[in-house]
């Protein structure tokens, strides 16, 4: 997972605004590191507390439309996928024979780096 040291790199100069690329980016790196997905909520939480130093008051205050709108963007695109039933965005599975949609099933309970507490929030 991208540490927030890597995230605030990609927001460039102190003030100026994130490129869309660069926080679509960021989604797809911090989803990447979620295998079972994130909620909107902690994407927004985690951007947030990267860009926190980076950005200006207003445009951290149109971060969660901005995610949302690249969230958007990325559903489009066939790169994330939203799970209803969980209500977490997750990378769409690029193995070969998957069909479109279907996620696969979710890892043993036992994910490395997480301790019982995590692990009961994600499941």
């Amino acid at each position: 997972m991208p540490d927030q040291e890597e995230l605030v790199l990609r927001a460039g100069p102190c003030g100026g605004s994130v490129p869309d690329a660069a926080l679509q980016r960021d989604v797809l790196d911090l989803l990447a590191a979620h295998p079972l997905g994130l909620r909107r909520a902690d994407l927004r939480s985690a951007l947030a507390r990267a860009y926190a130093e980076r950005l200006p008051p207003a445009e951290l205050a149109v971060l969660d439309t901005r995610i949302g709108h690249g969230l958007a963007r990325l559903k489009t695109a066939g790169d994330v996928v939203h799970d209803d039933r969980r209500q977490r965005y997750r990378l769409r599975p690029r193995t070969p024979g998957t069909p479109a949609g279907d996620l696969p099933a979710p890892p043993v309970r036992d994910l490395p780096g997480l301790d019982d507490a995590e692990q009961d929030e994600l499941f």
